[in-house]
C-alpha cells in the first residue's frame, strides 16, 4: 500500500483522466486499488476518483464566508467519496478552525472515521500545543457521543492501547498499523508524544475514569462474552433436544445412552459421535484411502479390512450362510427391518424391548428403535465388507412437527 498526502481534488481528477485514457488505449488494462490518498484538498468539488484509490481522506476545509462552517466543495466531495469508496475518512488539519461539532455531525451522518492530523513538524512540546487543544476539543465531543458509529484518531488507537495495559499487556508501541504510524507516530518527538498522552489522559479520566474504568469495562466485556457463550450453548442444547430425530442418525440410541449413563442428551450424542468418529480416525490413519479414492468414503484398504472381519465372522459361525442367518436373526430380534412401522405405531415393540424399557424408565418405542439403530451400526460393517447388499432400513419422510412424547423419527 502506498500513501500519498496532500493532493488536490483537481489533481485526482487529472489522474483519473490519465487512467481512463490508458484503458481506452489498452482495453484489458486494470488498475489495482493500492493507493491511499490522504488530506486531499478540495480546491474544487471532487467528481471522479482515481481507479487505483484504496482509500481517500478529504481535508476539512472552512467556508470562505464563515471560517467556522464547512466549505461546500468539501461537503459535496465527501458525498461522492463516501458513496464510491468503502474506506473514506475525514482528515482534520492541525490548524483547522472549523467547528468540531459540525465535523463530527458530518462523520456521524455518513458513518466515516475522523482523523485529527499532527502538524508538519511535531518535534517539540511547543510545536504540538495548538494541535493538542484541537484534539482535546474533538475528544471531549466524541466521548460525549452516545451512538459511537465512527472512530476518532488518534484517540481510538490510544484507548485500545490503554485497554491492553488494563489487560496486563504492555505494548511496545501505541499502534502497529502502518498508516496510523505514518500519521501519528513517525516523526513525533518522544517528549511531544508524552505530552499528548498526558493531556488525553486528563480528559479521559475526567469524562470516563482512570485505570479502574478500563478494568471494569474489560470485566463487563468478559462477563458479557461468557454470558453470550452460555446462551449459545443453551440454544444449541435446546435445538438438539427438540430436533434430535432430524439432526442425528441414531436419536433413540442417544436417548437410551443418556438414560444408561446419566449424561445429558447433548453429552450422550457427543460420546456416541466421538466413539464413531474415533473408529473412522483410526481407520483413516492406518488404512487411508488410496490415491484417487473419494474422501469420506471407505477406501480400498478399509473395504479389505471389513471383508476380512466378515470372513472371520463367517468362519466362526460356520460359513457365509450362517453369518447371513445370524444377521437376519439379529435384525429381526431388534426389529431393525420394522423401524418405520415402529415409528408410525403400526408395529408394537417386542417383549424384550418392553422389559428393557421398564428397566430404563423410557418408552418401549424408544428402546426398540435404539436397538434397531445399534444393529444398523453392525450392519454398516457387514455392508462395507460386502456380506450384505442393504442394511434394510427404510427412511421415513421427515416429520414436520416433533412431539417427543409420541413421535420418534428414525434418522
Amino acid at each position: 500500500m502506498d500513501l500519498i498526502i496532500g493532493k488536490k481534488a483537481s489533481e485526482l481528477e487529472a489522474i483519473f483522466e490519465q487512467q481512463s485514457q490508458a484503458i481506452k488505449a489498452s482495453p484489458g488494462l486494470k488498475f489495482e486499488r493500492s493507493i491511499s490518498y490522504a488530506s486531499v484538498v478540495c480546491d474544487k468539488e471532487l467528481e471522479r476518483i482515481p481507479l487505483d484509490a484504496l482509500s481517500l481522506g478529504l481535508a476539512v476545509a472552512a467556508s470562505e464566508d464563515d471560517e467556522g462552517m464547512l466549505d461546500e466543495r468539501f461537503v459535496f466531495s465527501l458525498l461522492l467519496a463516501a458513496s464510491t469508496l468503502h474506506r473514506t475518512t475525514i482528515d482534520v488539519p492541525a490548524d483547522s478552525v472549523v467547528d468540531p461539532q459540525l465535523v463530527l455531525e458530518e462523520a456521524e451522518s455518513h458513518g466515516l472515521s475522523v482523523r485529527v492530523l499532527l502538524p508538519d513538524s511535531p518535534v517539540s512540546v511547543d510545536s504540538v500545543r495548538g494541535y493538542v487543544e484541537l484534539l482535546l476539543r474533538y475528544t471531549s465531543l466524541w466521548l460525549s457521543q452516545s451512538s459511537g458509529n465512527f472512530s476518532l484518531s488518534p484517540l481510538d488507537g490510544y484507548l485500545e492501547y490503554k485497554f491492553q495495559i488494563a489487560l496486563g499487556h504492555q505494548p511496545e508501541q501505541t499502534t502497529t498499523d502502518p498508516e496510523m504510524q505514518a500519521f501519528f507516530t513517525d516523526g513525533l518527538a518522544p517528549e511531544a508524544m508524552d505530552f499528548i498522552k498526558e493531556q488525553l489522559d486528563a480528559v479521559i479520566e475526567r469524562d470516563l475514569g482512570g485505570p479502574e474504568y478500563f478494568q471494569e469495562q474489560i470485566a463487563k466485556m468478559g462477563a458479557a462474552m461468557h454470558l453470550k457463550q452460555v446462551e449459545l450453548q443453551e440454544a444449541r442444547r435446546q435445538m438438539l433436544e427438540q430436533e434430535l430425530d432430524q439432526r442425528t442418525p441414531v436419536p433413540n440410541l442417544i436417548r437410551v445412552t443418556s438414560k444408561l449413563t446419566g449424561l445429558s442428551t447433548v453429552d450422550a450424542a457427543g460420546m456416541i459421535y466421538e466413539l464413531k468418529n474415533g473408529i473412522h480416525a483410526v481407520l483413516d490413519k492406518y488404512l487411508p484411502p488410496q490415491e484417487g479414492e473419494e474422501q469420506f468414503k471407505a477406501g480400498r484398504h478399509q473395504v479389505t479390512f471389513a471383508e476380512n472381519i466378515v470372513s472371520l465372522l463367517g468362519s466362526a459361525l460356520g460359513g457365509h450362510d450362517h453369518l447371513l442367518a445370524a444377521w437376519d436373526e439379529l435384525s429381526t430380534s431388534t426389529q431393525l427391518k420394522q423401524t418405520v412401522d415402529l415409528d408410525r405405531g403400526v408395529t408394537a415393540p417386542s417383549e424384550a424391548a418392553v422389559r428393557a424399557a421398564e428397566h430404563l424408565t423410557v418408552s418401549a418405542k424408544v428402546t426398540a428403535l435404539a436397538a434397531g439403530e445399534f444393529a444398523a451400526l453392525i450392519g454398516s460393517i457387514l455392508k462395507t465388507g460386502k456380506a450384505i447388499d442393504e442394511i434394510g432400513i427404510e427412511r421415513p419422510k421427515p416429520v414436520v412437527e416433533v412431539t417427543p412424547s409420541n413421535i420418534i423419527a428414525v434418522g
